[in-house]
């Protein structure tokens, strides 16, 4: 398909979600809606990243997607420059595209590579990825996880269909399972896959329909350290089953109904 099909069938797509949404949460004051950045490259990445935060704070309606993808195509400034939210992104980001040959790479190698990578680089990987939030509504600087819970119990069903539309290759998390995500009711889920008491990632695995999702999670991205932990995680999977990220790469997305996952644990 052209890049016009692709958005097309997206952005109707998405379009209807929202309607949906904004039934569920008719009293909010402002919503600051999410997707995937560029549904022509994320379509057409092997590699499909999806970021899952907990919740964008301003004071008017917007959606965080489209205002990304501006940002990049005319080069301004993302995520008002602060540093540690792109520092962990853009690592987490070159991580995740090694998925392919992570193997191949030494921890020196890639950490360096990933610390140092040209914003140019950040930019063309954070373009064909997608960022969505738990909160999607009045969001506030540091929203107590109560708070955050209600709003994932009450809008799950929207997250578990971005999920499932977008058919991601791996779900980064930005400190959202503990006592958030874990505790909503009706999630399915399979077997963690990644917990190790020396490294801040956690790889669990959610169930939706037939597929089983692996998400990642991890501290913030505005928090002040860098993400090489993930690198570890990442490649011990592929260590330990070899078929893992390779079952998992160059699906389809933006199908309405998802074929199963024939990888097991």
């Amino acid at each position: 398909m052209d890049r016009q099909d692709i958005e097309n069938i997206y952005y109707n797509w998405e379009n209807h979600l929202k309607n949906e949404y904004n039934q569920i949460f008719h009293d909010a004051e402002y919503t600051i809606f999410d997707g995937v950045i560029s549904p022509y490259e994320y379509y057409n990445s092997p590699i499909k990243i999806l970021f899952l935060n907990r919740e964008p704070y301003d004071e008017c309606s917007y959606e965080i997607h489209k205002a990304l993808k501006e940002q990049i195509e005319q080069e301004k400034t993302i995520f008002n420059g602060t540093f540690w939210i792109n520092q962990n992104l853009k690592e987490r980001l070159y991580y995740c595209s090694m998925l392919d040959h992570i193997l191949d790479y030494s921890e020196e190698v890639a950490i360096h590579q990933a610390q140092n990578m040209s914003n140019k680089e950040y930019r063309h990987l954070l373009y064909k990825s997608a960022y969505i939030n738990i909160k999607k509504s009045d969001g506030v600087n540091g929203s107590s996880k109560n708070n955050l819970l209600n709003y994932a119990q009450k809008g799950w069903t929207i997250i578990e269909k971005q999920i499932s539309f977008f058919n991601p290759t791996i779900i980064i998390g930005g400190n959202i399972v503990d006592r958030i995500v874990e505790c909503v009711n009706g999630i399915n889920w399979g077997e963690d896959i990644f917990n190790e008491k020396d490294n801040s990632v956690r790889i669990y695995q959610i169930k939706i329909g037939n597929k089983l999702f692996p998400l990642a999670d991890m501290y913030h991205p505005s928090f002040w350290h860098h993400s090489q932990d993930i690198f570890f995680a990442l490649k011990f999977l592929a260590q330990r089953y070899p078929s893992f990220w390779e079952s998992r790469i160059g699906q389809k997305c933006f199908e309405f109904q998802q074929s199963s996952q024939h990888f097991t644990i």
